[in-house]
C-alpha cells in the first residue's frame, strides 16, 4: 500500500541489502501496469516514490489474473512474495509464480487480532506488548502457518504512527531473518491455534467509548494511540456523559469526584486507579 507501514518495510529491506525484484501496489482507480514516473504530489516516503528513486519496477494491479500483469511478474522472476499491507486478496495462482511462495506481515501476535486494523484493537484492549507476525499467505484471512513472530513493548503515550513504524521496522528484520533461515534450511512453520483466534473489523463509533472501570494508563494510551482516527471519545458517569477530544496526561492519584474542572475546556476524570486530564 502507499501508507507508511509498507514504505518502512521496503526501506528496511533495502537497508538489509536484500535484492528487490519489484514492488506491487493496488490500483483501484488507475490503469494497471508498469510505472515510469513518481507519484506527483506524493509523499517523499511513499512506497512508489521509494521504488522509483531506487530504480525498482513498480506494478499497479487491479486484477491479479490479468495476462499482462502475470507476464510482467514472470519477467521480474521473484523468488518470494512478501506482503506488507494490501487491500486485495492475492490468489494462490499468483503467489505460486514465486518458487518460495508468499508471506504476509501482520501487526499482531496471531492468531489474536486478525483483521484490517489490529493496532486499533491492541490500543483499545490496553495491551502492554503489541506484536508482529510473518506467516504464509493462505486462503483464510491472516490464517497461514507462522514462520516468525515477535512481541514489542510499546512506550506510554506512543502515537499510532510511531507504533506502526516500530512494527514495520521489526517486520523488515523478520523478513531478512526468514530469507536467512530459508537459505540455511532452518525454516520452521507452525500452524496457528484456532482456539485462540480473534478477529476484529473496522471500528465503529461505539468503539471510541471509554469506561471509568479502565485504568487511567489504559485510557491515556488508547487515546494517544488512536488520535489519527479523528473521532471524539466519550465516557459515561452516573451524572453525565462527556465528549473528549484529547488526553493531556494521567496520574495514579485518584480523586474523590468523578469529574473535576481544572480550567476552561480541561477536566480531570476519574478512572479505576487514577485520573486522566483531558481536553474537551
Amino acid at each position: 500500500m502507499t501508507g507508511p507501514f509498507s514504505a518502512t518495510v521496503l526501506e528496511g529491506l533495502l537497508d538489509h541489502g536484500i535484492e528487490i525484484a519489484g514492488v506491487v501496489t493496488p490500483a483501484p482507480r488507475t490503469r494497471p501496469g508498469l510505472r515510469a514516473l513518481p507519484v506527483l504530489g506524493g509523499q517523499a516516503d511513499d512506497i512508489e516514490n521509494i521504488a522509483y528513486n531506487q530504480q525498482l519496477p513498480c506494478l499497479r494491479v487491479q486484477d491479479f489474473d490479468a495476462k499482462r500483469i502475470r507476464a510482467q511478474v514472470r519477467r521480474l522472476a521473484p523468488d518470494i512474495i512478501v506482503v506488507a499491507c494490501f487491500s486485495m486478496k492475492i490468489p494462490a495462482s499468483f503467489v505460486e509464480m514465486a518458487p518460495l511462495g508468499g508471506f504476509n506481515l501482520h501487526p499482531s501476535l496471531l492468531p489474536r487480532y486478525r483483521g484490517p486494523v489490529p493496532l486499533f484493537w491492541q490500543f483499545r484492549d490496553g495491551r502492554n506488548e503489541f506484536g508482529i507476525t510473518l506467516h504464509r499467505l493462505s486462503n483464510e484471512l491472516d490464517g497461514g502457518d507462522i514462520a516468525l513472530q515477535r512481541a514489542i513493548a510499546m512506550p506510554d503515550g506512543i502515537s499510532g504512527a510511531q507504533a506502526n513504524r516500530l512494527l514495520a521496522q521489526e517486520g523488515a528484520n523478520m523478513i531478512s531473518d526468514l530469507l536467512r533461515n530459508m537459505a540455511e534450511g532452518r525454516l520452521v512453520e507452525t500452524p496457528q491455534d484456532e482456539s485462540l483466534a480473534t478477529c476484529q473489523g473496522w471500528p465503529q463509533r461505539r468503539d471510541f467509548h471509554l469506561s471509568p472501570m479502565w485504568t487511567a494508563r489504559r485510557a491515556w494510551n488508547f487515546i494517544k494511540g488512536t488520535r489519527h482516527w479523528r473521532q471524539p471519545y466519550t465516557i459515561e458517569y452516573p451524572e453525565t456523559t462527556l465528549s473528549i477530544d484529547d488526553a493531556i496526561g494521567y496520574t495514579l492519584q485518584r480523586g474523590q469526584a468523578n469529574i473535576i474542572g481544572i480550567a476552561p475546556n480541561r477536566q480531570l476524570l476519574r478512572f479505576s486507579d487514577g485520573s486522566l486530564l483531558v481536553g474537551k
